[in-house]
């Protein structure tokens, strides 16, 4: 059976309301410079006193691989404003279906 929770610990309508007015973004990317040095760093601190300490720490060395690899990659660019606009008032994606990003990092599109 769960709990319910506490009604005097919600936020009131009002107090969401006003919570509400700031600019969430819909996507929040990962920061590359990080993201597996971070995760390395994690799966090493809690192989210590885990059953699976072994293959965590082999998945610590993976991702620092990854790092090493990821802080080599180029930046991509990504689309503007105008570009997303854009491609939602005519329906279309950003980038077709025949646009590849290059090992250089360069996107070659056909379109």
């Amino acid at each position: 059976m769960t709990s319910r929770p506490d009604p005097s610990t919600l936020p009131s309508p009002e107090e969401i309301l006003l919570r509400s007015g700031g600019d969430i973004p819909a996507f929040l990317p990962p920061k590359p410079a990080s993201l597996f040095a971070e995760r390395a760093l994690r799966l090493r601190e809690r192989s210590a006193s885990h059953a699976m300490r072994d293959y965590l720490l082999l998945m610590a060395v993976v991702s620092e691989a990854q790092h090493a690899r990821a802080q080599r990659l180029p930046a991509i660019a990504l689309p503007g404003h105008e570009q997303i606009a854009a491609a939602r008032a005519s329906g279309q994606p950003l980038l077709s279906a025949d646009c590849r990003v290059t090992c250089c990092g360069a996107a070659s599109c056909t379109r």
